[in-house]
C-alpha cells in the first residue's frame, strides 16, 4: 500500500535476501520518500486463495491506497479512497470476482 510517499510492505518473504531485493527496487523508484517494512521471514504458501489474491490485487493496481486481506468470512479492504472511486472500485473487484458478495465486502478506510 502507498500513502503520502510512504509504502507500507506487509506479507511474508521466504528468505532475508528476497526482502532486500523488495526494499533494494522500491529504492530506485524516485516518488517513494520511506518504506514502511513490516514484512515477515517464513515459508510461504500457496494456498486455494492464491487466485482469488491475485485477481484482487490486479483490480487495487490502479488504486495503490488500497490494499486486500483475504480473510475466512471474506474480503477485506484497507487504505485511503474517496467514496467516488470506491464507487469504481466495488464493481471491478466484482467483475474480475463473480463469486464475490460486495454487500459483505469489509472496508476500514482511513
Amino acid at each position: 500500500m502507498v500513502d503520502s510517499g510512504v509504502v507500507y510492505l506487509t506479507g511474508t518473504c521466504p528468505t532475508e535476501k528476497s526482502r532486500a531485493m523488495v526494499r533494494q527496487k522500491l529504492q530506485t523508484i524516485h516518488l517513494i520518500d520511506r518504506v514502511d517494512d513490516q514484512l515477515t521471514i517464513g515459508a510461504v504458501t500457496i494456498g486455494a486463495t492464491l487466485s482469488m489474491q491475485q485477481d484482487l490485487d490486479s483490480v487495487l493496481a490502479k488504486y495503490p491506497s488500497v490494499t486486500s486481506v483475504l480473510s475466512d468470512s471474506g474480503v477485506i479492504l484497507i487504505g485511503k479512497i474517496k467514496p467516488s472511486e470506491l464507487e469504481k472500485l466495488l464493481p471491478s473487484l466484482k467483475k474480475v470476482h463473480p463469486v464475490l458478495n460486495i454487500d459483505q465486502l469489509q472496508t476500514r478506510m482511513y
